[in-house]
């Protein structure tokens, strides 16, 4: 009798062991940030959990662009709306014309009705026309829905932060 309780006991021990080894999905895991736009997006592939709990994740649809923003003061009036509509017009022109490539000089500058969209590159990375074009559709889509005004904000282009900016 007393090797047949053993051999449970036994048994039990190794199957506790075993059971407490299997690995957690990453899916499994809670995230606390996610795309406002896309509850269940998590923005790129991999997290960094030093983010701003003030910060808005928005993602560009149909790619691996999204922006991190702060969002500043609200901005009456058409004018700030008209500049970002601008100069996404001149980016994705300038993809048709000459196709995709690294955006010169590490920066964009776009400046109309007494505001100013100003981006570049950062984290030692570069951004290219496409990505830029994305951040920029990214921006125009938050602030299409919940008004427009200045901001500061992080490019990402999957897991790479690529660049920074300002909207004043």
């Amino acid at each position: 009798m007393k090797s047949f309780w053993m051999r449970v006991i036994v048994a039990f021990v190794q199957f506790a062991a075993v059971s407490l080894s299997i690995p957690v999905s990453p899916s499994q895991v809670a995230r606390s940030d996610f795309c406002q736009n896309a509850p269940t997006t998590i923005p790129g592939s991999t997290f960094d959990r030093r983010s701003n709990p003030n910060q808005i994740y928005w993602c560009a649809p149909g790619s691996q662009t999204y922006i991190t923003f702060t969002y500043v003061a609200n901005v009456a009036g058409n004018g700030l709306q008209e500049m970002i509509d601008q100069a996404y017009s001149y980016i994705v022109g300038h993809v048709a014309l000459e196709g995709d490539g690294l955006v010169p000089d590490g920066g964009f500058d776009w400046d109309n009705f007494g505001f100013s969209l100003r981006t570049w590159n950062a984290n030692n990375h570069q951004m290219t026309w496409g990505v830029l074009g994305a951040a920029a559709f990214a921006l125009m889509d938050y602030m299409n829905r919940y008004g427009y005004g200045s901001a500061t904000f992080l490019i990402y282009d999957g897991v790479n932060q690529v660049g920074a900016g300002t909207i004043e």
